[in-house]
C-alpha cells in the first residue's frame, strides 16, 4: 500500500519529467528570441542576450546566407559610398543581415563603421557596443572596439558644437539687418548699403530740404547698431555743424532708436521708422 508520502514523490517525478520534455534547448530559445527581435528590431537589450546565448550553443550557430548576402551587399555599398544616400543602403544591408543573424559581430561592427559615416553616431556606438559584448571581453579586438567607441564620442562632440555654431550663424543671417531706407519726423532721412562686409550711410533729405545738404562722418555700422555724425552744410558754424546718432535695431526690424547728441548735449528717445 502506497504511503500519502510515497504519492506526493510519485507525483513531484511526474512533474519534473513534464518539464524536462518541455525544456526548450539553448537553439530553441535562440530561435525563439531571434522571432521576438524580428517584431521589436530596436530592443538592443535583446539583441545582446542572443549574442551572448549564442556564445553558449555548440556548434555555434551558421550564418544564414541570406544574412551574408546582405552583409555582402552592404560591404559594398559602404566602398562605393559617395554621399549619404550611399551610406543608407550600406546601413540597411547590414541590418536586413542582422535581422536575421543578430548575433553576428562582424556585421555590428561594419553597421557601426556606415553610421559612423553618415553622421549617426549614438546608433554607432550602439551598434560597437553591441560588436563588444560579442568578442571575448579580455581581448585585443574588445580594447580596440572601446577605443573606437571614444572616438566616435569625440566626433559627435565636435559635431554637435559645429551644428550649434551653425544654427547661431544661421539665426544671425536671418535676424533683420539695419541695411534699408529710414527716416524720423521730417528731420532726416538716410539709407544704410552694404558692399561685403562693409556699411555705408547714404544721406537723403534734411528737414524737408533737398538731399545732398548734409554728410555723414565717423560711420561705425554692423548689423544691428548705426553710429555716425550728422554735418549740416548749410551751417558755417564748424563747432556746431555736426550732430551725433548712436541707434539700434529693434527686434521687429522696422525701427532704429537711439539718442542724438548736438552741440554735446544729448537727446534721448530718437526714433527712426523703416521706409518701404
Amino acid at each position: 500500500m502506497k504511503t500519502p508520502g510515497m504519492r506526493f514523490i510519485f507525483i513531484l517525478a511526474l512533474l519534473a519529467l513534464a518539464a524536462s520534455a518541455y525544456a526548450q534547448t539553448p537553439r530553441e530559445q535562440l530561435n525563439q528570441m531571434v522571432q521576438q527581435l524580428q517584431k521589436t528590431p530596436n530592443d538592443n537589450a535583446l539583441r545582446e542576450k542572443i549574442i551572448k546565448l549564442t556564445q553558449g550553443v555548440k556548434p555555434r550557430p551558421a550564418i544564414p546566407e541570406e544574412a551574408n548576402r546582405a552583409f555582402v551587399k552592404g560591404n559594398v555599398f559602404q566602398k562605393e559610398a559617395k554621399d549619404a544616400s550611399g551610406y543608407d543602403l550600406a546601413i540597411s544591408a547590414y541590418r536586413e543581415a542582422l535581422r536575421v543573424a543578430p548575433w553576428w559581430g562582424d556585421a555590428y561592427f561594419n553597421l557601426a563603421v556606415a553610421l559612423e559615416a553618415a553622421g549617426k553616431f549614438d546608433e554607432a556606438i550602439a551598434s560597437v557596443k553591441l560588436y563588444v559584448a560579442s568578442v571575448p571581453g579580455a581581448s585585443a579586438e574588445a580594447r580596440e572596439a572601446q577605443n573606437h567607441i571614444y572616438a566616435i564620442e569625440a566626433k559627435s562632440e565636435m559635431a554637435s558644437r559645429q551644428a550649434v555654431a551653425r544654427a547661431a550663424e544661421e539665426r544671425e543671417r536671418q535676424r533683420p539687418s539695419v541695411e534699408g531706407r529710414w527716416e524720423t519726423g521730417g528731420w532726416i532721412d538716410f539709407q544704410v548699403t552694404k558692399s561685403g562686409e562693409k556699411f555705408d550711410i547714404i544721406p537723403g533729405l534734411m528737414s524737408g530740404r533737398l538731399a545732398n545738404q548734409w554728410v555723414a562722418t565717423d560711420i561705425k555700422v554692423d548689423r544691428q547698431r548705426v553710429r555716425f555724425g550728422v554735418k549740416n552744410l548749410y551751417l558755417k558754424c564748424p563747432e556746431c555743424s555736426i550732430s551725433y546718432l548712436d541707434l539700434s535695431l529693434s527686434e521687429s526690424g522696422n525701427e532704429l532708436k537711439g539718442t542724438s547728441t548736438i552741440n554735446g548735449e544729448t537727446y534721448p528717445s530718437i526714433t527712426f521708422q523703416r521706409m518701404p
